[in-house]
């Protein structure tokens, strides 16, 4: 009995430091990993212009702190594919690697910035910056950004179906069309400087070419009321808006008038002391049926001609004949 307890003994004491071994390890690597977590390298910002003009140049940045890490490398990716690679200790330390739409600036860029020029629109998409620690900690970190490429309408955007001059009731009805851009361009029209009320607006699907670039076109239809046309004119204007990159306007005028168009035609017919439109008609009538039972009385004077020739001149002007 002696002798086995005493072996027993010895295992439980060889389990318990066992115990506290494991224990010490797992405490030395959770420690060591809070350490390497709060040293290790991070990427504090990465910069891509949201919007850029086709043709221009932009600027890549890329904000990291080492936090006591030596810097390894900074690689740059448009969406998968690795177009640029910073290595301090290779000679020289930048390589770039070919791809559509990336045109690098090696002279303008480093570990921080990435230089392209002449951006197209295959520039357009996302782009990763990602920096990585020398050993022991191989720590990476990495930020992106999305760039769009715009390419601009080469004209204002152009106002069409505008009458010379309106009344009130008459029918308005107008488009403004921006022509050839990517992306589609934002049309917004206005009426005597006023937004133009949402029923009043038709929009259509913007259509697009072959090379991608979009055609907007944007409707306005309304009847004309006394607060279109109170200064006796009404003013159409339209806005084509690409982001915060492309503003354009163009503006189209008639003139306008208070009063419906009916009641323009009948005011044209009245006669001074307001004889009613149909009178000119009835007075013409009763003209020439008085010459006509009156004939021999002009006939038998040299003035038949200028007789005849009053008739026609009072139908003319009440434009009845």
């Amino acid at each position: 009995m002696g002798p086995q307890r005493g072996t027993r003994m010895i295992s439980a004491t060889m389990d318990l430091k066992d115990i506290s071994r494991g224990i010490w390890i797992n405490v030395s690597v959770f420690i060591l990993l809070c350490l390497a977590g709060v040293s290790s390298i991070s990427v504090k910002n990465v910069s891509v212009p949201s919007h850029e003009i086709k043709g221009q140049g932009v600027q890549l940045l890329c904000e990291y702190d080492l936090e006591g890490d030596k810097l390894y490398s900074v690689k740059w990716y448009k969406g998968v594919k690795e177009f640029y690679r910073y290595i301090p200790a290779d000679k020289p330390p930048m390589q770039v690697f070919e791809w559509p739409g990336v045109q690098v600036d090696l002279s303008k860029s480093n570990d921080r910035k990435v230089a392209l020029r002449d951006i197209s629109l295959d520039s357009s998409g996302k782009y990763k910056c990602e920096v990585s620690a020398e050993a022991p900690s191989f720590h990476t970190d990495s930020g992106e950004g999305e760039l769009l490429v715009v390419d601009l309408p080469e004209t204002k955007p152009i106002i069409s179906g505008v009458r010379p001059k309106y009344h009130v009731g008459d029918l308005v009805h107008v488009n403004c069309t921006s022509a050839d851009s990517k992306p589609p361009a934002s049309l917004k029209w206005y009426i005597n400087e006023e937004p133009a009320e949402n029923d009043y607006l038709l929009e259509y699907m913007p259509r697009t070419d072959e090379k991608g670039l979009a055609t907007s076109t944007l409707g306005l239809r309304f009847h004309a009321q006394d607060k279109h046309l109170n200064q006796g004119r009404l003013e159409l204007k339209c806005t084509a808006t690409i982001a915060a990159v492309y503003w354009q306007n163009s503006t189209a005028q008639a003139r306008g008038h208070l009063t419906h168009r009916n009641d323009v035609r009948q005011s044209q017919g009245l006669l001074t002391g307001g004889v009613p439109s149909t009178a000119p008609s009835r007075l013409c009538t009763s003209v020439l049926a008085l010459f006509a039972t009156t004939t021999s009385t002009c006939s038998s004077t040299s003035s038949t001609p200028s007789c005849l020739m009053t008739v026609f001149t009072v139908c003319s002007i009440f434009r009845i004949l």
